[in-house]
């Protein structure tokens, strides 16, 4: 989320468009586009359908929502591709992304805000087997699908189970989301000096004002069956994994 527009445009709408124009003059079979949950913007009161408005506020979303663009222009003009809208990923190997608080030890030692707001997350193996499942698919096509588990947990249980599962003291202390926002800032700067993307970022912050749902529905009715449904239970595996 740290990432300025213009340093994300060259791969997430430049790239997309040059390998887009690839893809039609090869002839594929089938194109997937890894887009993302972010292209719909805040919550709006109700989980995100594919079909929800596009409303993106922070330059991730946004260079998001201009790749499908350009992929929505290459279906008009023959492409066979599939467009999936992964929600916040996490699991084995996620090191960046909002989802990285929920793959590896983190320095966040308090919950933003009360701590109740509902969150949709998905497990890196499902977005790998959803990804194979919708590439294979036949009618797929010229078609955008999310990608998310059945739960949404609360966030302080969220953060909870995180901090059980990588060894670390679970956060106890609640935070305005202003003062979080506050210290989001004062991470940012320091951060990029050291090379790094900042546990804590400013626009990750303002996304937990409210809940953040994201359906499934669409593609469950597929018949795609998710490996890790339950973040939960999903976050005692990770867990276990970690121990001798």
């Amino acid at each position: 989320f740290s990432t300025p527009y213009e340093r994300l445009h060259p791969t997430n709408v430049a790239a997309v468009e040059r390998i887009t124009g690839l893809a039609l003059r090869a002839g594929v079979k089938r194109y997937l586009q890894m887009s993302s949950s972010s292209v719909y913007g805040p919550h709006r009161g109700r989980p995100f359908l594919e079909d929800s408005e596009q409303a993106p506020r922070d330059a991730y979303g946004r260079s998001k929502s201009a790749g499908e663009d350009v992929v929505w222009k290459a279906i008009a003009a023959g492409l066979p591709a599939t467009i999936a809208r992964p929600c916040t990923v996490y699991g084995p190997g996620c090191t960046d992304g909002a989802g990285k608080v929920f793959s590896r030890p983190t320095s966040i030692a308090a919950i933003p805000g009360n701590g109740r707001q509902r969150l949709s997350n998905v497990r890196v193996e499902d977005v790998a087997a959803a990804s194979v499942h919708l590439s294979e698919l036949e009618g797929a096509e010229g078609q955008a699908f999310n990608i998310a588990d059945d739960s949404h947990p609360e966030l302080g249980e969220a953060l909870t189970l995180a901090a059980e599962a990588f060894g670390s003291r679970p956060p106890r202390l609640h935070l305005p989301l202003a003062l979080v926002a506050a210290v989001a800032r004062l991470q940012g700067p320091v951060a990029r000096l050291r090379g790094r993307i900042p546990d804590l970022e400013l626009d990750a912050v303002r996304l937990l004002r409210d809940d953040y749902l994201v359906d499934n529905s669409k593609l469950k009715s597929t018949g795609y069956q998710l490996r890790y449904p339950d973040f939960r239970a999903s976050m005692r595996e990770m867990g276990k994994r970690g121990r001798p």
